[in-house]
């Protein structure tokens, strides 16, 4: 799992899959332009990224969201592969997950494309 918080932590790591690369970029842009740089991205007003690309991903993650439980504000599909999910924690916090759709429930695949089986994985 990765939790990035700032474009700076996205400058160290490598994304292969380009589609997911620009999403996690721009999403982390949004937090950096309006919240700084420079923020504690754990306890300051922003919120941070997640990547799940595996089932021990998904097992660490529960400390941060529950897909069985959670309620999300936003989910959009990004590629084949992937979705996003934005989960509000209050007014000024999020958490954006971005997850393979393969380690998907039943009820987030639901949310996103309703009864359209096309979508999944």
């Amino acid at each position: 799992m990765m939790i990035l918080g700032t474009l700076k932590d996205l400058d160290e790591v490598h994304i292969g899959n380009w589609e997911l690369n620009a999403r996690v970029h721009d999403y982390l842009e949004i937090l950096d332009s309006n919240y700084g740089s420079d923020r504690n991205v754990y306890e300051d007003d922003g919120g941070f990224a997640i990547i799940v690309e595996n089932e021990a991903d998904l097992r660490e993650s529960t400390e941060y969201f529950n897909m069985d439980t959670d309620i999300y504000e936003y989910l959009e599909e990004i590629n084949e592969h992937y979705i996003s999910m934005l989960k509000l924690c209050n007014n000024e916090f999020s958490i954006m997950i971005y997850i393979r759709k393969v380690l998907c429930s039943d009820e987030v695949l639901e949310q996103l494309y309703g009864n359209d089986e096309s979508g999944r994985e």
